[in-house]
């Protein structure tokens, strides 16, 4: 599962996914918007299989194509 800090993890002392995203608003004028970046971590972390719910769509679309078998 992928998460987004930011700021740097503490569990991850040298986390290289460091990043600059463009989305604190600024100017919402229609001619001139315009968005400040900040800085951004990314890190994929592990997560047990039985927390783990599929969404409702996906469950569906499973029982629609596979009919009488569940996930």
């Amino acid at each position: 599962m992928d998460f987004i800090w930011e700021r740097q993890p503490d569990h991850v002392p040298a986390a290289p996914s460091h990043r600059e995203v463009a989305d604190v608003p600024v100017d919402f004028t229609p001619n001139r918007r315009f968005h400040d970046t900040r800085h951004v971590w990314r890190t994929t972390e592990p997560m047990r299989a039985d927390l783990y719910a599929p969404p409702p769509a996906i469950t569906a679309l499973a029982a629609y194509i596979r009919p009488g078998r569940s996930l």
